[in-house]
C-alpha cells in the first residue's frame, strides 16, 4: 500500500477484514486475559501452594498428637521436627506474584507499562511451567512440589521435659542406624501418619483398622520388631502379618489365629496349601521349613483372641 488515493480500496480492504476477524473484541478480551484472567489463576496457584504448606505443617502437629502418646523407648516419645528452606525458586514465584498484584489495578485501567510488563510476567511463567528441558523441570517441581521446602527429622525426647529441654536423640540420617533402628523409626512415624489419614479425631483410634504387613522387619532382631509391632497395636490397627516361618517367635505376642502356606513344586508345577496350625507346631517346623506365615489378629475387633 502506499500514500495515495489509489491505496485507498486496499486500506478499506484491510480494515474489512479486521472487523470480519473481530480484532478489536480479540483486543479487549486479550487485555482482559493478561490483567485480570491469568493474574487471578497465577494468585490462586500462589494461594494453593501456600494453603499446602498450612497443612503440612498442622499435619505433622497432629501426627506427633499421636507420637506424643506411644512410648519410643523406655521413658522417651518420637516426634517429627522440620526445618522450612524455601528454595530459591520459590522465592522468585512469590515475588513474581507480589509484582503481579502490585501491577495489576494499572493494568486493568489501560496503563501501557503496566500491561506490558504484566504480559512479560505471564509469558515467562508460562513458558517456564510448560518446557521440557531439565532446567525448567527443575524449576517447576521446585516451586510446586512444596516438600521439596522442609527437611525432616526425628527427634526422640524425654517423657515430661520441657519444649525448650533438649532432645534426647536427634535422628537425621539414619543411614548411621542399624537395619533394625531404621525400621523401627519408620515404624512409629509410619504407625502415627496412618493413624492421623485413617483415624478419628476425637477418638484417635482408625476407623479403617486392618492394615496387611508383608514380610516386615526383615532386618530387625527380636527386640526391634516387636517394639515395633507394638507401636502399630498401640495405634489401635488390626494386624494382619504375612512373614516368614522363623519370625513365629516374635509375631506371636501380637495374633490371634495362624494360617500356614506351604508351597510345594511337583511334576505338574508350583503349588500352595493353606491351612490353621498351632504355634508349637510352627515352632517345631521353624528350623526345617521356609514356609510363609500368615498371621491375623483379632484384638481390635473385640472377638477373643484365638490360638488354633
Amino acid at each position: 500500500m502506499t500514500a495515495t488515493i489509489d491505496a485507498a480500496g486496499d486500506f478499506v480492504a484491510v480494515h474489512e477484514n479486521l472487523v470480519a476477524h473481530g480484532l478489536a473484541s480479540a483486543t479487549e478480551r486479550f487485555r482482559r486475559l493478561i490483567t485480570t484472567d491469568v493474574s487471578h489463576s497465577v494468585a490462586n496457584l500462589f494461594k494453593e501452594v501456600e494453603d499446602t504448606h498450612r497443612r503440612i505443617t498442622r499435619g505433622i502437629s497432629d501426627v506427633n498428637t499421636g507420637l506424643a502418646r506411644v512410648e519410643f523407648n523406655e521413658g522417651t516419645y518420637l516426634q517429627i521436627a522440620y526445618a522450612a528452606r524455601p528454595a530459591p525458586e520459590a522465592k522468585e514465584f512469590a515475588q513474581l506474584v507480589d509484582a503481579m498484584v502490585r501491577d495489576a489495578p494499572a493494568a486493568r485501567r489501560g496503563e501501557a507499562a503496566a500491561m506490558a510488563a504484566q504480559f512479560k510476567r505471564i509469558r515467562s511463567l508460562v513458558m517456564r511451567l510448560t518446557a521440557d528441558d531439565l532446567e525448567s523441570r527443575r524449576w517447576t517441581e521446585a516451586v510446586l512440589d512444596v516438600r521439596t521446602g522442609y527437611a525432616f527429622y526425628g527427634r526422640e525426647n524425654a517423657v515430661g521435659a520441657g519444649p525448650d529441654e533438649p532432645a534426647v536423640h536427634t535422628y537425621r540420617n539414619t543411614a548411621t542406624n542399624s537395619g533394625g533402628e531404621q525400621e523401627k523409626l519408620v515404624a512409629f512415624c509410619l504407625a502415627a501418619a496412618l493413624s492421623f489419614s485413617l483415624g478419628s479425631h476425637e477418638t484417635l483410634q482408625p476407623t479403617f483398622a486392618p492394615l496387611m504387613l508383608d514380610e516386615a522387619f526383615s532386618k530387625s532382631d527380636e527386640r526391634f520388631s516387636a517394639q515395633s509391632l507394638r507401636a502399630f497395636e498401640r495405634f489401635g490397627f488390626q494386624l494382619i502379618i504375612a512373614a516368614p516361618i522363623r519370625m513365629v517367635g516374635i509375631v506371636e505376642p501380637f495374633i490371634g489365629q495362624v494360617i500356614l502356606v506351604d508351597k510345594r513344586t511337583g511334576p505338574d508345577g508350583a503349588r500352595s496349601d493353606a491351612r490353621t496350625a498351632t504355634f508349637g507346631e510352627l515352632a517345631t517346623r521353624s528350623d526345617k521349613h521356609s514356609g510363609e506365615l500368615a498371621t491375623r489378629s483379632d484384638k481390635h475387633s473385640g472377638e477373643p483372641a484365638t490360638r488354633t
